[in-house]
């Protein structure tokens, strides 16, 4: 019995480039869906990627611009693997094409990327001896190559689901040319449509304008199901689109393949102890010795916080420094950032940590896996201080390796913990986004606690500014494995392959539906 295929349409995967979380999750999803007996290829613009110097299939057209002028391009396609998923890159084949798909900036350019892709999609869909089970794209920016496979599978009479997951909603929104024929090959024909105000027929040209040319709205009108990677960012996608049915989202929560015992394994290698409190500045003088480009010290700090991401404003880092004047003295604050190109609010940050020297580090770099997983292990809390965050894949990260967390109380990133101020089984503390204040005593509270359980030293809880902290220690005293427990549960790629599965049937149904019509 053959496998069944899904091409994955993505601008991120693990191996090949990534820019944020959606490359590890878009990888995720691959070994999940292989691990119940699906094939997937990925479908992915070069970014400047060469496996090989010369393609195996190489297309040449032309697309008109608003000025009626013609513009020629030429891609073309190598397939290579990554962990046994086969991946279909794409690059242009002259010095136009080449110029947008194989820019090592992910995103940089990324309307004429998107749209140099989706003709890409279409070329190399033509020529497959078989079509695929599912389309699945991932943001916006393969929407409209998800679109390109849903009508070409649809006008071959095949019922094939297309999947669009909105991993954050991002897109911009274009005049119809843009998508249409001339430019990116979209076709403007009658189909039928299922949106919030019931199932009707229109052209692809009227559903693009009748949602603003907003490429999100578009591709959560056109898919079969729409996912959202919570429930609480589902909720704010509806609301905020105003086009999708209740019933057409489906949730896939993102996994993580950090390992407790794996690392707890390599620190006791490398390191000789077990002991967190004895590994803590350890494992700090290797990160430290190996960053260029960090701002900072954490000079006689006991405790540690530690934080990742990209150094963004949605991200809350401004708010974790300032938190450092409500928080215990002996509490240090490490940010492993990644530059985004946000130089202003990196100055400010730089700011911040002249501000508060001695106990804050802020890294514009990234660091090797082994160092950051055993960081965050070290660490007596990890903060996640977000101002919005569909889903909060570095909180679910912390808690795989045993490390609590204090989040935002925001939608998406509230369902990856289990508050420990209700449930004695509880894995972190909630706060207000951009409240420094409330965030500082958490953070205390959960460090003092956790060295209370790694010192072996019960009294050491009684330091916890939070009473809900403070006189619970015997109740709470397995946070770190609870936490660690919760992951396993909930978040490992068996939970994310269920998921997909389900939503998959969905689409079916609909996809059915539709192509009945």
């Amino acid at each position: 019995m053959s496998k069944k295929v899904v091409w994955m349409l993505s601008f991120e995967y693990e191996g090949v480039v990534k820019a944020g979380g959606l490359g590890a999750a878009v990888a995720r999803y691959c070994r999940a869906l292989a691990a119940r007996g699906f094939s997937a290829t990925v479908l992915i613009p070069s970014h400047g990627v060469r496996r090989q110097q010369r393609v195996e299939s190489a297309w040449s057209g032309e697309r008109r611009g608003v000025d009626g002028n013609t513009y020629p391009y030429s891609v073309g396609a190598e397939t290579y693997t990554v962990d046994g998923v086969r991946i279909v890159s794409f690059r242009g084949l002259d010095q136009h094409t080449s110029r947008f798909l194989d820019s090592p900036e992910v995103y940089r350019d990324p309307a004429e990327k998107a749209s140099l892709y989706t003709r890409a999609v279409m070329h190399w869909a033509a020529e497959q001896p078989q079509l695929p089970d599912v389309v699945h794209s991932n943001d916006w920016t393969t929407a409209l190559a998800g679109m390109a496979l849903k009508m070409f599978t649809s006008e071959r009479g095949a019922a094939t689901p297309w999947v669009h997951t909105i991993h954050l909603l991002s897109s911009p929104s274009f005049p119809w040319h843009y998508a249409s024929e001339q430019w990116s090959g979209l076709r403007s024909v009658l189909h039928r449509v299922a949106s919030a105000q019931g199932v009707y027929t229109t052209w692809v040209s009227d559903a693009w304008d009748s949602v603003g040319g907003s490429v999100d709205a578009f591709a959560a009108l056109e898919s079969d199901v729409l996912v959202s990677v919570s429930h609480g960012y589902a909720e704010g996608v509806v609301s905020r689109l105003g086009v999708v049915p209740r019933e057409k989202v489906c949730v896939v929560y993102n996994s993580t393949d950090w390992e407790l015992s794996r690392v707890d394994s390599w620190v006791r290698s490398v390191y000789g102890t077990g002991s967190r409190s004895a590994l803590r500045p350890l494992v700090l003088r290797s990160l430290l010795a190996g960053l260029k480009s960090a701002e900072g010290s954490l000079d006689g700090c006991s405790l540690l916080v530690v934080s990742h991401g990209r150094l963004v404003w949605q991200k809350g880092f401004d708010t974790l420094l300032n938190a450092l004047e409500h928080a215990d003295p002996q509490v240090g604050v490490l940010i492993l950032g990644l530059s985004s190109g946000d130089t202003a609010h990196e100055e400010y940050l730089k700011h911040l940590t002249q501000r508060y020297f001695g106990r804050a580090v802020v890294a514009r770099e990234p660091v090797s896996p082994q160092l950051l997983q055993a960081v965050v292990y070290v660490a007596n809390a990890a903060a996640v201080p977000s101002r919005y965050e569909p889903f909060g894949i570095s909180s679910i990260e912390a808690q795989a390796l045993g490390t609590p967390v204090v989040v935002s109380n925001v939608p998406g990133l509230s369902e990856t913990v289990k508050n420990m101020e209700v449930d004695e089984r509880g894995t972190a503390l909630l706060v207000n986004p951009d409240d420094p204040r409330n965030l500082g005593q958490a953070l205390t509270s959960v460090a003092w606690l956790t060295e209370a359980v790694d010192a072996n030293q019960p009294a050491l809880a009684g330091r916890a500014p939070l009473e809900s902290v403070r006189r619970r220690f015997d109740r709470l005293r397995d946070v770190r494995m609870n936490a660690a427990s919760w992951v396993d549960e909930n978040f490992r790629e068996r939970n994310t392959g269920e998921m997909l599965l389900h939503c998959y049937a969905k689409a079916l149904q609909a996809a059915l539906l539709r192509q009945s019509k």
